[in-house]
């Protein structure tokens, strides 16, 4: 049985902040424990299975400057399609799929928006944020990951995603995800900067799950198979579990809810129905 105290897993969350910047302070606590660097410490990339540092920066490095340049041609070489552009229209989500670099420069101007310009353009490397799914530009207006397919083979890496979103939630309810097994699983790739991720919330007609952040922590240690929302994985994997052979079917809704320094607060919502 897993223990820990209260008092570590506030601290935790609390020093090293929440979403999508939680890693920065991680390495530092890890390297005064161990003065042997990590695999990890090396490359802080690895996580995002990228085995090359300096490959990798060399090529967002490029790619900041060809998209300065206004070289679309260049540009496009440096993305994975089909590529998904993700955006919103009078408080709608709009998905597209852009299928091939030709569809990509024809529709140049919609995808890289000038916000998404500037997240790339101001894009400090040093400050990049990275994850097990990709390495993060800007707020998370695009992911970068090793390359997949092998249309391009010149680069080893491309940009996989768009996100102009002002909150993206990807939820995961694939049931060959070994994690999803009586859960479904979630992430943040795509922010308001100056907020944080506050509380977790399921609601259907049914039932009422409320978790803060702290909460959802705690419950990765604990070992009740009440429905409850989990934070774990250095603090990275985000899921809300329950009784599937009960609760499959049952029909509801998913509410983050996001707040500032100021306390203001921005709420993200989903259907979904539980597999």
């Amino acid at each position: 049985m897993k223990k820990v105290t209260n008092a570590i897993i506030v601290a935790t969350v609390l020093s090293v902040g929440f979403l999508p910047g939680l890693q920065k302070e991680m390495p530092v606590a890890a390297a005064a424990k161990n003065p042997s660097p990590t695999v990890e410490q090396k490359n802080r990339y690895y996580v995002a299975g990228i085995d090359d540092a300096k490959a990798f920066e060399s090529y967002f490095t490029s790619l900041q400057k060809e998209i300065k340049a206004g070289d679309k041609n260049s540009v496009a070489n440096r993305f994975e399609f089909p590529l998904t552009v993700s955006s919103e229209k009078n408080g709608k989500d709009i998905e597209i799929i852009i299928k091939t670099k030709q569809e990509f420069i024809q529709k140049y101007d919609q995808i890289l928006t000038k916000n998404v310009k500037d997240a790339f353009l101001n894009q400090k490397v040093n400050e990049l944020f990275v994850k097990y799914t990709g390495v993060m530009v800007g707020t998370g207006e695009a992911w970068i990951a090793p390359k997949n397919t092998q249309e391009n083979t010149k680069e080893q890496y491309s940009v996989y995603a768009i996100n102009d979103k002002m909150i993206g939630v990807k939820v995961d309810q694939d049931a060959t995800n070994p994690m999803n097994k009586d859960a479904f699983t979630f992430y943040v790739d795509k922010f308001q900067k100056g907020y944080t991720l506050e509380k977790m919330e399921w609601k259907s007609n049914e039932k009422t799950i409320v978790n803060t952040v702290e909460q959802a922590v705690k419950n990765d240690f604990s070992e009740s198979n009440e429905p409850k929302f989990t934070i774990g994985g250095s603090l990275q994997i985000h899921s809300f579990n329950y009784d599937a052979q009960k609760m499959r079917g049952q029909k509801g809704v998913l509410t983050l809810t996001f707040k500032n320094e100021t306390n203001q607060k921005l709420v993200w919502k989903k259907d979904i129905v539980l597999k």
